[in-house]
């Protein structure tokens, strides 16, 4: 599916480059697709962590996804949660630092392994999370009994992941996009030339950058983005996408959102948990 873009004509100065501006509209297609991604590219991009996920067992304070998971001793989150499993863990400490985010500590990330949502709350969204922001030495090892659980992998695998720096430019379905078309875009854009331009469309969606799995940069979604203006919870903490026998319902994208205040103060207690599928 194709995401359409609302284009409203701003005020344009006309002079000594009238006549660039007119061949730049004449652009269609894939030459005109080209033009916006390298605006975009250069307006939009940040850095972001990309991790490479691998099937393989995992030491306890890996960054990773599933398996066993760890919680302090005295924790009484499985006693208020039997059936977590653990979906994600970051070891900050363990892949490249960006900027914004912590430079040490390790993030758990939580689902439920009962309901066939894993967990996820249509109404308030709220993710369950730990976060260790100093070395730990008082724990307990959780191995969850995982085969009566519903999960969108199968448990006994392991994923770990390697974390590496990579750029990424806003993607079609953040919900700021049309508003960057428009603002860097304006003066080589017609709407007509969006609207009924497949050639130029396919482009576009075939050369987005999107990542099997990502913390920070612009979210994916196989529906609509569920964030909005009204709420400040608008930073990408963490994505995985359906891949490698990870499926979010059919073939969806898992993705959390965090505030950029309680990011810097490291408070996660206030997360959004989001996946959705087509």
């Amino acid at each position: 599916s194709y995401y359409l873009i609302e284009l409203r004509k701003g005020d344009r100065t006309m002079g000594i480059f009238d006549d660039l501006l007119v061949n730049r509209r004449n652009l269609h297609g894939e030459q005109l697709a080209q033009q916006v991604i390298a605006r975009l590219a250069t307006h939009t991009s940040v850095d972001i962590v990309s991790f490479d996920i691998l099937k393989k067992e995992c030491d306890l304070f890996d960054c990773k996804i599933g398996g066993p998971f760890f919680l302090l001793n005295g924790d009484t989150l499985l006693q208020q949660h039997p059936s977590l499993f653990l979906l994600a863990q970051i070891n900050f400490a363990r892949i490249a630092n960006i900027e914004g985010f912590p430079k040490k500590g390790i993030l758990q990330l939580f689902m439920d392994g009962q309901d066939g949502m894993y967990g996820l709350d249509l109404v308030e969204y709220k993710a369950i999370c730990r976060y260790y922001p100093d070395t730990i030495t008082n724990y307990q090892i959780i191995n969850p009994d995982y085969s009566q659980a519903i999960l969108p992998f199968d448990y006994a695998n392991q994923y770990q992941l390697i974390g590496k720096l990579a750029r990424q430019h806003i993607t079609m379905c953040d919900y700021r996009f049309d508003s960057m078309i428009n603002k860097y875009c304006h003066d080589i854009l017609e709407p007509s030339e969006i609207y009924f331009d497949d050639e130029f469309m396919d482009y576009l969606y075939e050369n987005e950058k999107v990542f099997p799995c990502q913390m920070s940069g612009y979210p994916s979604f196989a529906q609509n983005d569920i964030r909005s203006k009204k709420d400040d919870r608008d930073i990408l903490l963490f994505q995985l996408n359906s891949v490698q026998g990870i499926c979010f319902g059919d073939f969806g994208v898992c993705n959390f959102f965090i505030s950029e205040s309680d990011l810097v103060r490291q408070n996660f207690n206030n997360v959004w948990y989001n996946w959705d599928c087509s």
